[in-house]
């Protein structure tokens, strides 16, 4: 992500390592497939914002991720 936002390359490379479809990605940000469509080709600027949601989505994945892991490395479970 750059100082205007993010790239539409950015975007499709992050929903497909999400393993999403653009449908589920639209329903996420609460926005309508075609304007997930439009930020993927490029034909609309994709909002600052956006990008910074899925930057705090992937953090957030992360950091559970991790949580899980330490878990089930400890033995507790």
């Amino acid at each position: 992500m750059n100082a205007k936002g993010m790239e539409p390359k950015e975007m499709r490379a992050w929903r497909k390592g999400q393993k999403w479809t653009q449908s589920q990605m639209a329903t996420m940000l609460e926005v309508s497939l075609r304007t997930i469509l439009r930020w993927e080709k490029g034909d609309t600027i994709i909002p600052r914002t956006v990008g910074l949601h899925l930057a705090q989505w992937t953090e957030h994945k992360g950091l559970k991720e991790a949580r899980v892991t330490r878990f089930v490395e400890s033995g507790a479970w």
